[in-house]
């Protein structure tokens, strides 16, 4: 919901960042694309911000476009993507959520897990869904995007197939059992028994790998482009 262009600046109590109270509700002022958006239901007494999302004592909140927005960034004259000002945003309420027992697993800063009194939520897509096979009481976070509970290893919002009872991680994210090999969400075709990192640089690729036959050059940017070829 946005408000009228005319409201009175003199009553803006400020909360935190570009959320005010005014007038007994929560709004955000967003100068760069001159919008002042009311967050539904906001308590001004409670609202605050939890590592990328928000929350108060009746709900928890998501930071989205609106559906009729113009897209999010544009490039600029030097073909550098920038904010686009005519995005319009809004504050939404993300359904199901206790606000009362949010809270995120691990990370503050940097995590993609949280959970409340019903269950585990994964970011993804800029809200929080729900790991509905996920073990509430046994999950928790391993590192490199990765969760685990008493019946599987996650990555993010995927179940991977490696034996939650017989896994190792490396330093690197490379996670394995005695049977596969992954990377994050990608599966590397290699012997788990026999498999080395000999060098790894995310930023100047290719990821050397080996194991019993051969040597072998990994890249990814992300799971789709993602590949292995063995190295002469």
């Amino acid at each position: 919901m946005e408000l009228l262009k005319d409201y009175n600046k003199d009553k803006l109590e400020k909360l935190f960042d570009n959320f005010y109270q005014y007038e007994g509700k929560v709004i955000q002022v967003r100068n760069y694309n001159n919008q002042v958006i009311e967050v539904p239901d906001g308590d001004p007494g409670t609202f605050k911000k939890v590592s990328g999302f928000f929350m108060d004592k009746n709900h928890v909140y998501r930071e989205n476009l609106t559906k009729d927005s113009p897209a999010r960034t544009i490039k600029n004259k030097y073909g550098n993507s920038i904010n686009n000002p005519e995005a319009k945003w809004e504050i939404s309420i993300i359904e199901g959520i206790d606000p009362n027992t949010f809270k995120y697993i691990k990370e503050k800063y940097d995590t993609v897990y949280w959970q409340d009194k019903n269950g585990i939520y994964v970011k993804k897509d800029g809200t929080l869904k729900k790991l509905e096979h996920a073990d509430l009481d046994s999950f928790k976070y391993i590192g490199f995007l990765y969760g685990k509970d008493k019946n599987h290893i996650y990555y993010e919002n995927e179940i991977i197939p490696i034996d939650v009872h017989n896994y190792s991680l490396d330093t690197w994210g490379f996670i394995k059992d005695y049977h596969r090999i992954f990377h994050y969400d990608f599966e590397i075709g290699l012997d788990p028994e026999t498999f080395e990192v000999e060098h790894y640089n995310l930023i100047k690729q290719p990821i050397i790998l080996r194991d019993r036959t051969g040597k072998y050059a990994y890249t990814r940017s992300t799971q789709s482009d993602a590949g292995i070829v063995k190295m002469e």
